[in-house]
């Protein structure tokens, strides 16, 4: 791994590093995905690391709304003092529907916490799920109200969404409405939705933009908007 990143950096090329494994079933899996989380962020040669905080948080329940936040929390404090000790970036990537508010009341909160007012932080948002919308002009506003107060700056890493066909999926067993987008179609317009309202000026100062596809044409329609508006920086 070493040399593979050595290798891509000669290139200009930074590596976003992601511990993978199964579905956290239990604590003591959680706290070893915690613990390789930990050592991949304090090798000297890894800047940039993501993480899923259903890996590290066991028995994450929608009903035990304050516990759960409590645990998650805790978690994302000792990651965000870690990264302060390394310079290690931390982004915090999604995965399904119903970790969407747990992810985004965390981050906003240990962020908000003095001692990381200005910590440099990402977080991700799904385009394939309607309230993506709503929660980036959440996050925008946020963002800007830090930055007023601490200089902090965040990024928001604009995805389509890998869990399609299975929120589908899990949606049907229960017999609940599917909380994404009907179809692809619909999920690429929403993206390009986002990167419109992501890349503007007001945004720049406080926000920085991650553009997550592999469809060349989202890739080059962001490029040429933060053109445009004169924001590339902020890509």
């Amino acid at each position: 791994l070493a040399k593979q990143i050595k290798r891509r950096n000669k290139s200009a090329i930074r590596l976003n590093i992601n511990v993978l494994g199964e579905a956290v079933l239990g604590q003591r899996e959680a706290d070893e995905r915690f613990e390789r989380v930990l050592e991949m962020m304090h090798r000297p040669e890894v800047d940039y690391v993501s993480v899923k905080l259903s890996s590290v948080v066991a028995q994450i329940i929608a009903l035990d709304r304050a516990g759960t936040a409590a645990r998650v929390k805790e978690k994302l404090v000792e990651i965000y003092k870690v990264s302060q000790t390394t310079g290690t970036f931390v982004n915090l990537d999604m995965e399904e529907f119903r970790d969407l508010r747990l992810t985004v009341d965390a981050f906003k909160d240990v962020l908000t916490m003095p001692e990381f007012s200005n910590l440099y932080a990402g977080i991700v948002l799904q385009a394939y799920l309607p309230e993506a919308h709503s929660v980036f002009a959440e996050l925008a506003d946020w963002a800007k109200e830090r930055h007023a107060k601490s200089n902090g700056i965040i990024k928001i890493r604009l995805v389509k969404g890998a869990n399609l066909a299975m929120e589908k999926a899990e949606a049907e067993l229960h017999g609940w409405v599917p909380a994404p987008y009907k179809s692809k179609s619909d999920v690429d317009a929403s993206y390009s939705r986002m990167i419109d309202a992501a890349l503007r000026k007001d945004h720049a100062a406080a926000l920085r933009i991650g553009v997550a596809s592999h469809n060349l044409f989202h890739i080059s329609f962001a490029l040429e908007v933060a053109k445009s508006r004169g924001v590339l920086d902020q890509l």
